[in-house]
């Protein structure tokens, strides 16, 4: 035996045999372990007598995947997480890969049916199912089932979350309150397309700010809080509500009237909604005497506001109080008010023109500022043109009659053209004192002579019902109810509408 040998020959080849066998074992081992740890996602997905743990197939018993395992995944562009028996991570709401069927349940006019199909019209039908993504579930729905052609019916017929979208001389229903549901004090943002407007769901409840997007009617109800206080408020009155919408997404301003209408609010529509009260605490209970320009509007009380308006360019505010018929103009950026026009008299930068009972307050112009008031006294319904361009203000009056006896105009919505250089047109909303029947007019304005309206023509007419469908001369479908708000959107050309019927208010959308 040499010595330079741990072991003798024959004793070293004896061995060789022995490291094989280990060899082997070990080989086997692994082997084996390769084909139970095969890539899975659910337990069905494992051969038969196998269960899936952090996706892999492993037998059931105490057995545990080793920390440093790495499982090859099929490319995807969410990464795999556990099974759905263990408690999700924080900030996820699915499993990502799973998937799920569709529920269309909370889009406006789909019902859910058996198979997990949705109704959204008498005969389209939609299956299909969500894939969770990223651990949140997708929005859309993966679907090969055909889906309806939209009409005018107040029903998403095609499923795509929108009703009757731009379909021409379509009245639809976007909300309805129930019976002692109330809606009051509508704006709308020509920019981002969203409407707001007060509303309480019964006659014991405060009233409460909403806003809903008119393209996908997502509905956001706001909390209001007062400033210094951390608590929501809710009002027991709202008269009226004016939006300032800037087109740079800078916060927006609500101004809204309340407390029967000596109350005057500012709410600043940011992340939260911050409301103040501009004016005195108090109600005015004397006679109005015209504000001079300068007067601060923490000096002023007001009376009776019955409606306002903001001009979009120069920011300002205008208050029509209705019982002693005055209108003052609110400067935002220097705190102060003006009175421009009194009906009864005063120094004032408009000079007065007869009228009784004003309606409605609106700006037509984006550029020059001007005001419209519809009015009416017992023997004619019209319109007040203020200029307030011109300094002394003037004005004139103009009726609206002409052969339709036009007597009962409960509001209206001046139409502007593309450039917002002249008035377009009107529309009017009469009711009969019985209720028993509603229109909708419209009056084309010529803008070389805008003192001379056309005669009103009807758009629709008949009972005090709300259905949705055509305003198509003869070919009308819809039909209206009592209208006690009406606003046009000039950029985008639609008019909105709230109104009151036997089976509650709605809040309405017409497509010229």
């Amino acid at each position: 035996m040499s010595s330079n040998h741990l072991f003798p020959k024959t004793e070293k080849s004896a061995i060789r045999p022995w490291f094989g066998w280990i060899a082997l074992l070990l080989f086997g081992a692994s082997f084996s372990c390769a084909l139970a740890r095969s890539y899975c996602l659910y337990d069905t997905d494992c051969p038969p007598g196998l269960v899936c743990v952090v996706a892999q197939c492993l037998r059931p018993s105490t057995e545990a995947a080793p920390s440093d395992a790495t499982v090859e995944s099929e490319p995807s562009e969410s990464t795999l997480e556990p099974t759905p028996t263990e408690p999700l991570p924080e900030g996820q709401t699915c499993w990502s890969g799973e998937t799920r069927p569709c529920d269309l349940t909370g889009v406006t006019g789909c019902v859910a049916k058996p198979n997990n199909t949705f109704l959204c019209s008498s005969d389209t039908c939609q299956t299909g199912s969500q894939r969770c993504v990223n651990g949140q579930w997708e929005e859309t729905c993966s679907t090969s089932s055909p889906r309806g052609t939209e009409i005018c019916d107040g029903i998403d017929n095609n499923c795509d979350g929108k009703i009757d979208d731009n379909l021409p001389k379509c009245l639809s229903t976007f909300q309805s309150t129930s019976v002692s549901g109330q809606y009051v004090g509508l704006s709308v943002d020509p920019f981002d397309k969203n409407a707001y407007w007060f509303y309480r769901e019964g006659p014991n409840e405060g009233f409460r700010l909403r806003r809903i997007a008119t393209d996908t009617q997502e509905t956001t109800d706001l909390a209001l809080v007062l400033r210094g206080s951390s608590t929501p408020q809710s009002f027991p009155d709202v008269v009226a509500s004016a939006l300032y919408a800037p087109a740079d997404k800078s916060p927006h301003l609500l101004y809204f009237v309340a407390e029967g209408g000596c109350a005057l609010y500012k709410a600043t529509l940011d992340q939260t909604v911050e409301v103040e009260r501009l004016g005195k605490s108090s109600c005015r209970t004397e006679a109005v005497v015209p504000y001079p320009s300068g007067t601060k509007i923490e000096d002023v009380a007001f009376k009776d506001i019955l409606t306002v308006a903001v001009h979009r360019t120069s920011k300002k505010l205008y208050l029509l109080e209705s019982s002693e018929q005055v209108i003052h103009e609110y400067d935002p950026e220097a705190g102060t008010i003006l009175t421009i026009f009194a009906q009864n008299g005063g120094t004032t930068s408009c000079s007065p023109s007869p009228f009784t009972a004003p309606k409605a307050l609106h700006i037509p112009y984006l550029q020059a500022p001007q005001l419209l008031l519809l009015f009416q006294n017992p023997q004619q319904t019209g319109i007040l043109h203020l200029d307030l361009f011109n300094v002394p203000c003037s004005s004139a009056s103009y009726l609206l009659d002409g052969a339709t006896g036009l007597r009962e105009a409960s509001t209206f919505a001046s139409i502007q053209d593309s450039e917002n250089t002249a008035i377009k047109g009107y529309y009017f909303a009469q009711t009969a004192a019985n209720n028993t029947s509603c229109s909708l007019y419209t009056s084309v304005v010529n803008a070389a002579t805008p003192s001379v309206p056309s005669a009103p023509t009807a758009l629709v007419t008949g009972a005090c019902e709300r259905k949705d469908g055509l305003l198509d001369g003869v070919a009308n479908t819809a039909s209206v109810a009592r209208i006690k708000e009406m606003v046009w959107d000039a950029k985008n050309k639609r008019a909105y509408l709230l109104e009151s019927s036997s089976l509650g208010e709605a809040f309405r959308r017409y497509i010229p």
